[in-house]
Parts: C-alpha cells; structure tokens; sequence
C-alpha cells in the first residue's frame, strides 16, 4: 500500500510505490509500482481549465483517448485501476 500526499491530504492507493513528478503546467507523469504502470494527468487550472476538470492519457492501456476525472487523486486512481 502506498501513501500519497496532496496538498495537506493523505490518500491509501492499492499498489507498491507511487511517484509523482509535474512535467509542464497541469501536466504529471505518475509512475505505479505494484502494477507496473506510467500514465499522464493532465488538467486543473494550470493547464487552462477549471478545478474539476482532469484526464487520464494512459496509451498503452486506453488507447489514444482521454478519460475525464473530477479530481486529480481521482485521476491517479483511475490510472491505477483501468
């Protein structure tokens, strides 16, 4: 079980280690250990849009689209479990 920290939160995510690192503004590249995974989420105000507006791109596992999220802890654990 991994533990990660967002602004002030603590969040439980079902898999070994994970890591985040923002690549340009409202974009992060998550790297998940456990299920050997690396996706992007791309959103929230610093990419342009609102709070509540964030997107899974995980290629080898969706394909070329997106999948929309309300939040970015949100984002992360559709990443883990798609």
């Amino acid at each position: 079980m991994a533990i990660l920290k967002l602004r002030r939160h603590t969040y439980f995510l079902d898999c070994d280690a994970v890591t985040v690192e923002q690549v340009s503004n409202g974009r992060f590249t998550v790297t998940l250990q456990g299920p050997d995974r690396t996706f992007q989420v791309i959103g929230g105000t610093q990419s342009g849009g609102s709070a509540r507006e964030w997107f899974v791109y995980a290629p080898e596992i969706l394909g070329d689209t997106y999948h929309p999220c309300t939040s970015m802890i949100a984002a992360i654990r559709a990443g883990l479990y798609v």
